[in-house]
């Protein structure tokens, strides 16, 4: 008979806030803050090109905007719940960035806003 080496059985049980009984769904380790993290990254990010390349759209990029500030709040509160994961200081970053970029979109935008009212009421004057 083979005798095969034992692991010890610490090195796989499984951590107590991480296991589930029988006949309960599967959960994803990395929580639902860091869906919405990624989420207002991308939003973030996006909004704020569109706003960059395309000098504010009208005015209609500061709706993702404001959303990737909301996703990136809601990320933050939700990268801390219900216990901290490995993946809980990702989900803050990209929470943090993605307020960030949504900050940013915001302030280009109503500034675009502001300086083409602005250029549109002194040309106004010489209109015949």
């Amino acid at each position: 008979m083979i005798n095969f080496p034992q692991a010890p059985v610490s090195e796989f049980e499984v951590p107590r806030q991480l296991s589930r009984g029988y006949g309960q769904p599967l959960t994803d380790v990395r929580g639902r803050g860091f869906y919405l993290a990624v989420g207002s990254l991308a939003t973030g990010l996006a909004s704020l090109g569109v706003t960059v390349f395309l000098f504010s759209l009208g005015g209609l990029s500061i709706l993702p905007g404001m959303m990737a500030i909301y996703l990136g709040i809601m990320g933050l509160k939700g990268a801390k719940k219900p216990y901290p994961t490995p993946f809980s200081s990702k989900a803050t970053q990209y929470s943090i960035w993605g307020i960030v970029c949504g900050a940013l979109t915001v302030l280009l935008t109503l500034g675009g806003i502001i300086l083409l009212a602005t250029m549109s009421s002194d040309y106004s004057s010489l209109a015949v």
